[in-house]
């Protein structure tokens, strides 16, 4: 008898855990031509609720400075992550706004295996790679990652 409930119990608890609670993804993608952009996509039941969390973390982000049209490289950490009800839809945003340069992150859980969304990161001093800052917009650049 012991072990006929022990079964039972086992069972109740797979059917009311959704199969991807605590699962994380992490999917590694391109941003502009240059790019990387990493998103990691993690699932947590609280209070009978299913949450979302989106982190994400860009790098080598192409920048144009003072209007010369040559490519540049920024040195800036864009990372974030937003969270939210799982069931209130797959877009999700970010921004940051500083003193001399603020970012943007826009974008969409396309599917479990793929992200697609929109960056920006402009400013009157933003630091480059390589060392100084300079008045810069990446525009806005598309990234997709994928798994």
């Amino acid at each position: 008898m012991c072990g006929g409930l022990l079964a039972a119990l086992v069972g109740v608890a797979l059917i009311a855990a959704p199969a991807d609670a605590g699962e994380k993804r992490v999917l590694r993608g391109t941003v502009g031509a240059t790019g990387k952009v990493r998103v990691t996509i993690s699932f947590e039941v609280r209070e009978q609720v299913r949450n979302r969390a989106v982190g994400f973390r860009f790098r080598r982000i192409e920048v144009r400075c003072d209007g010369d049209g040559q490519i540049r490289y920024a040195e800036v950490p864009i990372a974030g992550s937003n969270s939210g009800p799982a069931s209130q839809g797959k877009d999700f945003g970010v921004a940051a706004l500083g003193q001399d340069y603020s970012w943007r992150v826009r974008g969409k859980v396309q599917s479990p295996r793929k992200v697609r969304g929109t960056v920006r990161l402009h400013g009157r001093a933003v630091p480059l790679k390589g060392g100084g800052e300079s008045d810069c917009d990446s525009g806005r650049l598309h990234f997709k990652a994928t798994r």
